[in-house]
């Protein structure tokens, strides 16, 4: 999995002793964001910001992994064109950026993994909860894992994600909830829930 993802360019800085005030500072940030978020979220929760579906610009998969070392990019590739291949990620692979087509490489080679350890029974028909998708960049990976896992034919998926602070702002002005509804474009049977999820006894297969 550490194939797709590489930090570049980043040099390690000589590790230094915090002093008594950056300590103190340390401790004190989580604390500020914890009050913060108590009370941008009511105010989220009431303004529900929503922009509009964005539509992400498609950008060319030619050189996915020309970051990586020589001998490295030949065993990334062939991992990406057998995903794609097993995982019929042709929409994804037309309408996406590179950095989010590789991120969902990423998650469905690790979904992959460990859908086969676990060894699950699919239904062919599938009711499946995702609790607490961010702006679920990640949705194309976990919606085809689901729908070709170790099946010769696709399953009909039925995906809903739960998030309950769904209206949180980016700096480009979109909320979570205008992303992952881009992010869904193509989808069928996936729906963006903007409330905390509840036990529903008997009607997810997965969650």
């Amino acid at each position: 999995m550490v194939i797709y993802v590489r930090t570049q360019g980043a040099k390690m800085s000589k590790k230094t002793s915090p002093s008594l005030l950056q300590a103190i500072m340390l401790g004190f940030a989580p604390a500020v964001d914890t009050v913060r978020n108590a009370v941008e979220h009511p105010l989220r929760q009431l303004i529900k910001w929503r922009r509009g579906v964005p539509r992400f610009p498609n950008e060319s998969k030619q050189d996915l992994f020309a970051h990586l070392p020589a001998n490295e990019q030949e065993q990334a590739n062939h991992t990406a064109k057998r995903l794609h291949s097993d995982f019929r990620l042709q929409h994804l692979r037309e309408n996406s950026s590179v950095d989010n087509y590789r991120l969902n490489l990423f998650y469905l080679e690790m979904l992959e993994r460990a859908l086969s350890e676990a060894a699950p029974v699919i239904p062919q028909i599938i009711h499946a909860a995702d609790i607490g998708p961010s702006d679920w960049f990640y949705v194309q990976a976990l919606y085809a894992a689901l729908k070709w896992w170790n099946s010769p034919t696709s399953r009909t998926v039925r995906l809903l994600g739960y998030e309950a602070d769904a209206f949180r702002v980016y700096s480009n002005l979109l909320s979570r909830y205008d992303q992952a509804h881009g992010y869904m474009h193509g989808l069928e049977d996936v729906h963006y829930i903007p409330r905390k999820f509840t036990r529903q006894p008997g009607k997810f297969d997965m969650t």
